[in-house]
């Protein structure tokens, strides 16, 4: 794809809406209004609407998005309270919610589910295969919902809402340019709207190229770089793997037509391609992982209904394409994921209760080493209602169905199937039927307090990639059990004209919790006693002379870990004056332990962080700073292999806007802090500078 002379025809008519422009025949001149009082702040409003609620969530808005400068979705989560995003690359990122991660976390767009079935490395949902600059908000929720998404969303949901699309008689739009120096990384957008007469449509294209990841070991990641180069006979050729970066771009159309003020269709198409990708994986720090070309295409068409808040009903009808290339000498490896949908949703709202009712059915078509299919099937409904002027209820229940389906490739031969490893060979259908439900309960002390308990009980069966993998990744097959979990929270919330306050207790217990564990293969035996005869390996204790790759094989395989327990708390505090001042503080943490003493999987530890920002409104060009700080402790105890030390990071930010253009300006890492995440193979960006500029005619 070549969206660059898309961009520059949407920056020179973006030009041409300087000049003013109507629609009507005759110009129309209106008494003069005069408004007194300050915008809402939306923010305020959110939690607001948010204080009686079981379940604890979080958004992140437009204005925000804009000026933390955020290039892809899990960049901007960062900050939302028990939040880890994880970096282990420009493109890749690791986001943990209450520690969980990968597919027990279910991302959305639109509430509609970003297919994956664990075709990348991160799971869950490559919600980074987005422009961010089509993202208006994005919300992160916890705890009882998860029953109305998905059924294995033990750690949360998150749910990105894209822009509106006007359909009043209107042509603008925006562009932006970026740079970031972590990643040398340079970002151009644009978006151009119209609408007239009830049709409305909106036209976006982004480019970007990061070219760097800049740490202070960088002696230790070109050593990593090599070593792949080598193992995976790169080296020299065109594929050679030179960075941590990654280029991508993206395009998107999306149509609107308003029948009336309570009926509405929509279409929609775009695709995002990225290519060069390279990162690193957990703590691993022996090598690269590398997807040469990385791509995602989404179309789907949508009829929505209102009825003045009464009622709500939406059908969304999808197709989504996700497509992975690593090249390996002459030939490609090629990962392919079809995913075809259909999304009923409802909603009826009453004075004192608001049911929620819906439908879903995925096909799933994945062509990897060994092909394999997946159809789901659900409905579920929640319904919320009060009972006194003290207790608000909540109770949802949603049945899943799940078939799975071993296929073969073209020409491959069945008997040959037995013997692969990790696959069971078995190619008539698994079906898996599971009730996933939740309950919650509100208790008001008053105005400003109440307390809230919810249960939710969550079912995940395995992902195609968990069970027919057969590469570096090996699969379970069909004995790979389904991850089941049963989940309680107690919290409290407070809130009155300025200052919110929330606080959350909470505990899983799985059952056939899915993991992973290596498994090694002898392929140079003398080699290996050669070693050991020289002095140089010593296999009681784990030394090849950093030789494993001459000696071993390595897989991962995936596994059932049986029972874990996950549990942790999380507290934060904000203070909302008024549209200038706004101030935060949050802390938390979670801690797993497993019956399997050999399973060991990843506690975070204690984590403070805070941020104030402040608005000068009253000054020419509408200036604004925003200054946040994150310290990371040692407990619990981190165990990792170049072990781990407590840290404390700052960032900063500034800006302003005036007759629509605006610019933000921040640096990362304010004291150039060298640190090192838990459980990652690399350290945290050094000290960098951001900027962005940006035009809107809105």
């Amino acid at each position: 794809m070549r969206f660059s002379k898309l961009i520059c025809v949407q920056c020179c008519l973006l030009f041409c809406l300087t000049v003013n422009f109507s629609f009507a025949d005759e110009p129309v001149e209106l008494d003069t209004i005069e408004v007194y009082g300050q915008q809402e702040n939306e923010q305020k409003k959110y939690l607001d609407e948010s204080f009686y609620e079981t379940y604890s969530r979080d958004k992140i808005t437009n204005k925000e998005l804009k000026e933390e400068m955020a290039t892809d979705v899990k960049s901007a989560l960062r900050d939302i309270p028990n939040v880890n995003v994880i970096d282990s690359g420009a493109f890749s990122k690791r986001v943990e919610i209450r520690g969980l991660s990968g597919d027990r976390i279910t991302y959305l767009v639109d509430d509609v589910v970003i297919g994956n079935q664990g075709m990348t490395h991160s799971g869950g949902g490559e919600i980074n295969l987005l422009d961010i600059g089509r993202v208006d908000s994005i919300e992160v929720i916890k705890g009882s919902p998860s029953v109305i998404y998905s059924p294995g969303a033990t750690g949360g949901i998150v749910n990105v809402t894209t822009k509106n699309i006007e359909t009043d008689n209107h042509i603008g739009g925006a562009v932006e340019v970026a740079y970031d120096g972590g990643y040398a990384q340079d970002r151009e957008s644009a978006v151009l709207s119209a609408g007239y007469k009830g049709f409305g449509a909106t036209i976006s294209a982004s480019r970007l190229n990061a070219r760097d990841y800049k740490i202070e070991d960088q002696e230790k990641l070109d050593e990593i770089i090599l070593r792949t180069n080598v193992l995976d006979e790169r080296l020299g050729t065109e594929n050679e793997i030179t960075d941590l970066g990654y280029n991508s771009e993206s395009a998107g159309l999306k149509l609107k037509y308003q029948i009336n003020a309570q009926h509405d269709l929509t279409a929609e198409y775009s695709e995002y391609a990225a290519e060069d990708i390279s990162f690193t994986h957990g703590a691993a720090t022996d090598r690269v992982f590398h997807y040469d070309d990385l791509s995602r295409e989404v179309g789907q068409i949508g009829y929505h209904f209102v009825n003045r808040g009464n009622s709500r009903l939406s059908v969304t009808l999808y197709n989504q394409t996700l497509i992975k290339d690593i090249y390996q000498g002459e030939a490609v490896n090629r990962t392919l994921l079809d995913s075809v949908g259909l999304n009923l949703k409802g909603s009826l709202y009453f004075d004192e209760s608001i049911l929620r009712v819906g439908a879903e059915y995925v096909f799933d078509d994945a062509e990897t080493n060994t092909f394999s299919q997946q159809t789901y099937y659900a409905a579920y409904a929640s319904y919320e209602f009060s009972y006194g002027e003290q207790f608000t209820y909540t109770a949802g229940l949603r049945l899943n169905r799940w078939e799975v389906e071993q296929t073969l490739r073209p020409g491959q031969n069945l008997s040959i199937i037995d013997d692969l490893v990790g696959v069971s060979g078995k190619l008539d259908p698994q079906t898996d039927e599971a009730l996933t439900y939740a309950a919650g309960v509100i208790y008001s002390i008053n105005d400003q307090n109440n307390l809230s308990f919810n249960y939710s009980h969550t079912h995940r069966a395995p992902t195609l990639m968990e069970r027919f993998a057969f590469d570096v990744f090996i699969g379970g097959g069909m004995e790979l059990d389904a991850e089941s979990a049963n989940n309680i929270e107690l919290g409290w919330k407070y809130s009155n004209d300025t200052w919110y306050a929330s606080a959350a207790v909470f505990y899983s217990r799985f059952d056939n919790y899915i993991s992973t564990k290596e498994v090694r293969k002898i392929t140079d035996k003398n080699a290996l006693l050669a070693c050991i005869a020289a002095g140089d390996c010593n296999p009681l204790i784990g030394e090849y002379d950093d030789r494993e790759s001459d000696f071993f094989a390595t897989k991962v395989l995936y596994i059932n870990a049986g029972e874990v327990d996950n549990r942790g708390f999380e507290f934060s505090l904000r203070k909302i004056i008024n549209d200038d001042i706004e101030a935060g503080f949050s802390f938390g943490m979670n801690d797993f332990s497993a019956a399997e003493l050999d399973f060991i999987t990843d506690s975070r530890p204690l984590e403070f962080s805070g941020y104030y920002k402040k608005y000068f409104s009253g000054m020419p060009g509408s200036p604004w700073i925003n200054a946040r700080a994150r310290y990371v402790t040692d407990q619990p105890n981190v165990e990792q292999t170049e072990g781990f030390d407590p840290f404390l990071v700052a960032d900063i930010y500034a800006g302003g806007s005036h007759k629509g253009f605006g610019f933000s300006i921040g640096i990362r890492n304010l004291f150039n802090t060298v640190y090192h995440e838990p459980y990652t193979a690399l350290d945290g960006l050094k000290r960098s500078f951001l900027v962005t500029v940006r035009y809107d005619t809105n």
